[in-house]
């Protein structure tokens, strides 16, 4: 994709920068601070971003069961993976990303 594609989908309609885009730039970030100062700076890092919606807080705690993988510690990574895995299987659309829904309904409620 070009810079220029990549830039449309990250925006949303009222100029603000999509969730995805900071959860790439979150990841990147993380990833340096592993890759420079280890997991346990890493993981710090992740702790002391904002809270953000459920979506958020799902993608980070997946990061961090990768980078929990990457540094060797297999046993607890697998663990992390089997309760994502089985959050990811209760949580619905309400739960995963409220704004869509709150978007929505104000596409309805509008009139």
């Amino acid at each position: 994709l070009s810079e220029q594609t990549k830039q449309w989908l990250a925006a949303s309609p009222d100029g603000k920068v999509a969730p995805v885009a900071q959860i790439g730039e979150e990841s990147q970030a993380a990833r340096a601070c592993f890759a420079g100062q280890g997991l346990e700076a890493a993981l710090r890092y992740l702790d002391m971003l904002p809270e953000g919606d459920p979506r958020d807080q799902f993608h980070r705690q997946y990061l961090a069961a990768q980078l929990t993988e990457e540094a060797g510690l297999v046993q607890l990574a697998q663990q992390q993976y089997r309760m994502l895995f089985r959050m990811g299987l209760q949580m619905m659309v309400a739960d995963w990303e409220p704004s869509l829904l709150e978007q929505l309904e104000q596409k309805f409620t509008a009139e």
